[in-house]
């Protein structure tokens, strides 16, 4: 894969992309703790008006519209690849830094793996 500005700049925001989702997805446990006792309507309420499932939801649609602003123009596999990977990597960070969860040597060398399987995958072309 030559590396052009345009490319810079699709990677950039498939980063972005993935920065997001990642953020996205971590932010949404603090938003499931809700009842879901008292119907359909009130359980619907709870969501429609807790910051963290609106923030979750934000998220999501931003890098989902990033992530089609990209297809556009680059090719879907290795923009996918980019974004799933920085996807995993950022919500492990999200998830220690908002929940304390641990970042295991395990942890950390299979994020280096896939990294690195999707630097392979990317730059194979």
């Amino acid at each position: 894969m030559r590396f052009t500005y345009a490319s810079l700049g699709y990677l950039a925001l498939a980063v972005a992309s993935g920065l997001v989702f990642g953020f996205g997805g971590t932010i949404l446990k603090k938003g499931v703790g809700f009842s879901l006792e008292g119907g359909i309507f009130a359980v619907a309420a709870r969501i429609v008006t807790s910051k963290y499932i609106l923030l979750s939801l934000f998220c999501s649609a931003t890098g989902y519209l990033l992530y089609m602003f990209i297809i556009r123009k680059a090719e879907i596999i290795p923009t996918t690849l980019i974004i799933q990977g920085v996807l995993f990597v950022a919500t492990m960070v999200f998830a220690s830094l908002l929940f304390k969860e641990a970042i295991t040597p395990a942890k950390v060398v299979a994020a280096l793996l896939i990294m690195a399987g999707i630097g392979v995958l990317v730059l194979a072309k």
